[in-house]
């Protein structure tokens, strides 16, 4: 029963223990176990969401930087090709600071 609860997370676990309380068939034993499977699943997610964390924390960083070089630096464009069709760039062409350029037409 508590394998079901635990996997299905039908109910909160507070409101699970709640109910076990007030039951007669439930062991202290198997509310143990069901209360630290509930722990080992919270601690799980927590790791995996401070590994995004951090992932998201070093992409933004990293925009930063780009984002500063942009505002206070000169930009090359070197592209050859139109980033639309893929053929040779013919002047006029559009170039945009993403690094992208494009045939004016």
């Amino acid at each position: 029963m508590f394998y079901f609860l635990e996997r299905e997370r039908l109910l909160p676990p507070l409101l699970v223990i709640d109910a076990l309380a007030s039951s007669s068939n439930a062991r202290l034993g198997d509310v143990r176990s069901y209360l630290l499977g509930v722990l080992r699943a919270e601690e799980e997610l927590t790791k995996q969401e401070q590994v995004l964390i951090e992932k998201y924390s070093a992409e933004t960083k990293a925009i930063r930087q780009q984002i500063r070089a942009i505002e206070t630096s000169n930009v090359i464009f070197r592209a050859n090709l139109c980033n639309a069709c893929n053929q040779h760039l013919e002047l006029p062409s559009v170039h945009f600071l993403c690094q992208h350029s494009f045939h004016q037409q």
